[in-house]
Formats: C-alpha cells, structure tokens, sequence
C-alpha cells in the first residue's frame, strides 16, 4: 500500500485521537464535533441516543438527563422538569405536578397538597 497524499479532517461524529489510525466511532452519550481527537459526553440536560453524534439533543419537557445521557429518563411522579434538565425538581408543597412536563399549579381553595 502507499501513504496518503493529504490529511483528512476528522469526520463529524467521530474522535481521531491518533493520526494513524482510521476515527472511531462516538458512542452512545457522547459526541464529536468535525475535527475532534477525543468525543465528549453530552453535558447534563442533554442526550445522544445514536453513535456517530456531532452534537446532543436537548432534554426534553417531563424527563431529565445527567451528564452522559444516551436518553432521556422520565421524571417520577410528583416531580416535573422543563426542557434542558439535569434532574427533575419536587413538586412543592401546596401545589399538584399532575403533568411532569408543566410547571407546577397551585392547589385549589378547599384543596391542599404537602
């Protein structure tokens, strides 16, 4: 076989951490823009569900996604997130979290939430 006559940009998606070497795949969690010697992992509230990622994936509403997320896991009863979160958030005393997606709503006269 015979040398390259050119350099060749790493390719989106993908980490070229030895010049050598043909560019290994980003894996789930993670992800390379062009040019990348190393993938990064998605940083919290974020997720990249497919290898080869150039870029992550805001969370979205009613799900949370730390650091690394290869998907976005659904916030539990009684707690709720917006877009973009870490983690989801307690639902506060006085108020009902009935759709995890939404902000909380104040409980009703006559009503009470702890």
């Amino acid at each position: 076989t015979t040398g390259a006559s050119a350099c060749t940009s790493c390719p989106a998606g993908y980490s070229c951490s030895d010049a050598s070497t043909t560019p290994a795949a980003c894996a789930l969690g993670t992800y390379a823009p062009a040019s990348s010697t190393v993938c990064e992992n998605c940083a919290a509230g974020t997720y990249s569900d497919a290898i080869n990622s150039s870029a992550c994936t805001s969370c979205p509403a009613g799900s949370y996604c730390p650091t690394g997320s290869s998907a976005p896991h659904a916030c539990l009863a009684g707690t709720y997130a917006i877009a973009g979160l870490e983690s989801c958030i307690v639902c506060p005393a006085g108020y009902s979290c009935a759709d995890a997606t939404q902000s909380p709503s104040p409980c009703s006269a006559g009503y009470f939430s702890p």
